[in-house]
């Protein structure tokens, strides 16, 4: 049974020190604390510094207070505002900014944003070419320069990889040429190199005997 409320993380040699969070799940909240503290990941540094020096059997994990999700903020802001927590590292319950991201906020954000990157874009416009062009040759060799100069050591992605060999190359033109493409096609080929339609609209092939 899931329990949202108030939680404590108290340290048993340093009793002035303790962290305050809220969570719609304070079992599960507290299995990724302990997660994060092994791996060595904490989005709170202080917490993570105490735990490699006095070890995970120093806290002690309690809860303070059972409460609706609605009110785990406004709830979690009070005990914050009354313990003063010392591993807290942001003393707003509704702000993280200044703070790692935690593993389960980066999974979360990944499972949602998966998807949306993977989809094909459209083609660009000529408009759009023309503007890519202009900004390349705009660029003074200055610029060009320390691009290149920046690539020096840099392994090429297909270096060691086997080339193709003459009799493979010599096939692979033969079987070209005997592909015999409809007007139609042509014009596709031609229609989708401006990024108007796709390429293999209307695509018809044979092999000629």
């Amino acid at each position: 049974m899931k329990l949202s409320g108030i939680y404590k993380i108290q340290s048993i040699i340093k009793s002035n020190r303790c962290y305050i969070g809220s969570a719609v799940d304070i079992s599960d909240r507290w299995k990724v604390h302990l997660c994060l503290l092994r791996k060595g990941n904490h989005h709170s540094i202080k917490l993570q510094n105490h735990y490699n020096k006095y070890g995970e059997t120093d806290f002690h994990f309690s809860i303070l207070l059972n409460c609706e999700k609605e009110d785990l903020k406004k709830v979690e802001q009070y005990f914050i505002n009354s313990y003063l927590p010392w591993f807290n590292i942001n003393k707003n319950a509704d702000n993280r900014l200044g703070t790692k991201q935690s593993e389960e906020s980066k999974m979360k954000s990944s499972i949602s944003n998966k998807g949306k990157h993977s989809e094909k874009k459209g083609p660009q416009s000529i408009k759009h070419r023309q503007n890519i062009t202009k900004y390349a040759s705009s660029r003074p060799i200055e610029h060009n320069y320390n691009i290149s100069k920046g690539r020096i050591g840099i392994i090429p992605w297909n270096k060691g990889l086997t080339k193709e060999t003459d009799e493979r190359i010599n096939k692979q033109s033969e079987t070209q040429k005997k592909l015999i493409r409809t007007e139609e096609h042509c014009k596709n080929i031609s229609k989708a190199r401006m990024g108007i339609i796709p390429w293999n609209k209307g695509l018809k092939i044979k092999l000629c005997s």
